[in-house]
C-alpha cells in the first residue's frame, strides 16, 4: 500500500529521495523546489537540499514517508532525474531491466510547465 516514488538527484553519483505517499505529486513538488531554488541552479548540494526539503514538507510529523539514500529503495512510479550538469530534469522508465529515457526538459522548461502537464508526467 502507498504511492511510492523518487526523485534521482544526480547522474553518476546519485541521492535518492524517497516519498511512500505521494509518488504521483513528486512531479509538481520538483516544480516548487526548482523554482524557489532557482538561485542554486548551479550548487548541486544547496539544490538537493532544497528538494529534500520540499518531499520532507509533504510529512507532517517529519519522521515517516520519505527516506534518502544513495540508492533506489522502492518504487511505483517513473522515476524523476534532476541532471545538475546539464540542468535538465528527465523521466526514466520505472523498471529495472535498464531505465531509458522517456521525457526530459531543462530546469527553465520544466518550471514554466503548466500544472496540467505535470499531473501526467510519471
Amino acid at each position: 500500500m502507498g504511492d511510492r516514488g523518487n526523485i534521482k538527484c544526480g547522474v553518476e553519483k546519485s541521492v535518492w529521495i524517497y516519498s511512500h505517499w505521494h509518488g504521483s505529486s513528486l512531479p509538481v513538488v520538483l516544480q516548487k523546489a526548482l523554482n524557489d531554488g532557482r538561485k542554486r541552479w548551479g550548487d548541486e548540494s544547496y539544490l538537493n537540499r532544497i528538494i529534500a526539503q520540499a518531499v520532507m514538507d509533504l510529512d507532517p510529523c517529519r519522521l515517516e514517508w520519505v527516506g534518502i539514500s544513495p540508492e533506489m529503495t522502492d518504487n511505483e512510479h517513473h522515476i524523476l532525474e534532476v541532471d545538475h550538469d546539464s540542468q535538465r530534469v528527465r523521466v526514466l522508465s520505472g523498471d529495472d531491466g535498464g531505465r531509458r529515457v522517456l521525457r526530459e526538459w531543462d530546469f527553465a522548461e520544466y518550471v514554466r510547465m503548466p500544472y496540467s502537464e505535470l499531473k501526467g508526467v510519471i
